[in-house]
């Protein structure tokens, strides 16, 4: 007789399109993809506020229930615009609005009571799962970043300040339920430990990954080109800003390619030699990579790893990154990517387009070897045996600050098109 699958409930703020039109959706749509295979999967994932309830089958064992978001968290996600916290607060909105009685809230308690383990993807989640703490459930938080960390960076003036005080607190109550905790890299395990007091012992690796890419035969040459593929998320945003504003002019020569939803949140004029092509489907992103002369990733700020590092050295891609960018990948300076800060990035990257030599070498040692050595889908045994493996569960944690929900939550009409807002949905 087959051995009965457990339950496994995850839950997150934005959904698993697929395909994945961000680094976050990659990981969310991916990891549970092959945790399917040991586990029986439903994703629980807040979508679209004027959208309808929907179940997407990924598999028999893999399905997504997409409920919208409240509208509460539409007119919130309008008051903190209006109070300027920044170009990115559709998380933080979602969370302000689960006092509420809402639909995401219900159906999370359905979904809950009927899980063996439940997975939060961000502490955004957590103010709709009302028995977490006290029901007994097993529930572990798979950290994309160290969210409060992200919210410092992005979150502005008073407004934000307090905004990524809250973000803090819910992270730390989340913790506070959980029995492990998934990290992306050794650098942001260790800060769980030293910001929140988590027991190391409990915090376990699970680095992004990618799906390898056959090469194409013969293999194509490269161009006298760069390629930036970015979500529309803020850190991509700025990172486009400074390829448009300082990188191609001061590059002429040097034709720019950038691709996904960052190219629709930047909204000024470009050279001639950017090329803003949006969403591209995965062959043509697959030529552009293969034959670009190097794949860029200028960040200045940001948290977690990023996936478009994978994906780059997936294509045995020449890869320039600034030390933000390479975050958690341990990557070897000059070796597998070559690394510059902004100051000094025109200068790397005509230095990597001219000199072949060069160029040849750190392609051949990023595909691959490297890449796949850190691995975004665990083995269906390995699974198993984390997920089982219980820990001494931590107090039930305090209520969230009543003064910040307050001024924060009032009713307020939005405009009629009020906007979801979320880099990811």
């Amino acid at each position: 007789m087959a051995e009965k699958r457990r339950k496994l409930l995850a839950i997150n703020f934005f959904p698993a399109f697929v395909p994945p039109r961000s680094g976050g959706e990659q990981r969310y749509y991916m990891l549970y993809r092959y945790l399917s295979e040991a586990f029986d999967v439903t994703l629980l994932s807040a979508t679209y506020a004027d959208a309808k309830t929907e179940t997407i089958e990924h598999s028999p064992s893999f399905r997504e229930i997409r409920v919208p978001k409240p509208r509460e968290a539409d007119q919130i996600h309008w008051k903190l615009d209006n109070e300027r916290i920044g170009p990115e607060c559709s998380g933080l909105a979602l969370a302000l609005a689960g006092e509420f009685d809402t639909e995401l809230g219900r159906r999370m308690g359905e979904l809950v009571r009927a899980a063996d383990v439940v997975v939060h993807e961000s502490p955004f989640t957590l103010p709709y799962d009302r028995g977490a703490g006290s029901d007994g459930k097993l529930r572990m938080y798979n950290a994309y970043n160290v969210e409060y960390r992200l919210a410092e960076q992005m979150f502005e003036g008073e407004i934000g300040r307090r905004g990524a005080a809250f973000v803090r607190e819910l992270e730390a109550r989340l913790l506070g339920c959980c029995s492990a905790l998934l990290a992306i890299s050794e650098e942001e395990r260790v800060e769980f430990h030293d910001a929140f007091g988590f027991p190391s012992e409990r915090i376990f690796l699970a680095p992004n990954g990618y799906e390898p890419v056959a090469a194409p035969e013969p293999a194509p040459a490269r161009e006298r080109s760069a390629l930036f593929l970015g979500s529309a998320h803020p850190p991509n945003v700025e990172a486009l800003a400074f390829i448009a504003e300082e990188l191609a002019p001061a590059l002429k020569d040097v034709t720019f390619y950038a691709l996904g939803s960052v190219c629709k949140a930047y909204d000024k004029p470009v050279p001639a030699n950017v090329k803003l092509l949006g969403f591209v489907d995965a062959a043509e992103k697959d030529a552009l990579l293969w034959r670009c002369g190097a794949a860029i990733n200028p960040l200045r700020s940001g948290a977690g790893t990023n996936l478009k590092m994978l994906d780059y050295m997936g294509h045995a891609a020449p890869v320039l990154s600034t030390p933000i960018g390479a975050r958690g990948l341990e990557i070897e300076a000059g070796a597998q990517a070559a690394i510059s800060e902004l100051d000094g990035f025109a200068g790397a990257l005509r230095g990597l387009l001219d000199d072949a030599g060069a160029s040849r070498a750190l392609a051949s040692a990023a595909p691959g070897s490297r890449a796949r050595a850190t691995p975004g889908k665990p083995s269906p045994r390995a699974a198993r045996r984390r997920s089982r493996k219980r820990c001494r569960r931590r107090p039930s944690p305090a209520r969230a600050s009543a003064s910040w929900r307050c001024a924060t939550t009032k009713p307020t009409a939005p405009p009629a098109a009020a906007k979801c807002g979320s880099t990811n949905c």
